[in-house]
């Protein structure tokens, strides 16, 4: 059921992609919505659901939860034992989840939506 879920957002996602690059090179520039929450797995939305401030930005929690899904950069039980995206103590606009064994940090701007490793955020 995951992997059926999986494959339709990865068609969604070409989608958006697609859609954002028409829009580029046009005379309109469009920013892709996410998805209705109502279109997530029930597991996901129940794992991402215990994040900090869930009820603000559910849809950019679950929407950035299942690109990190489908990149294989990070798993369903890395968010399960993270607890979903916990607030930084840093910047209230940064959330973070802790994945993979290693315990590599991914940081979410839920303004922009951008996605940061944990490397790319001693940049900023």
């Amino acid at each position: 059921m995951l992997r059926t879920w999986l494959s339709r957002l990865v068609w969604f996602m070409s989608g958006i992609i697609i859609t954002s690059c028409i829009f580029a090179y046009g005379r309109q520039k469009q920013e892709p919505d996410v998805l209705e929450t109502s279109t997530y797995p029930d597991e996901l939305i129940d794992v991402v659901s215990h994040s900090d401030d869930y009820h603000i930005y559910q849809k950019q929690f679950l929407y950035a939860a299942a690109r990190l899904l489908m990149s294989y950069r990070c798993s369903m039980d890395s968010f399960r034992e993270s607890g979903g995206w916990l607030r930084s103590p840093i910047d209230k606009n940064y959330y973070f989840v802790v994945c993979g064994s290693i315990g590599r940090i991914i940081y979410l701007h839920v303004e922009s939506g951008k996605i940061y490793l944990d490397s790319e955020m001693l940049n900023k």
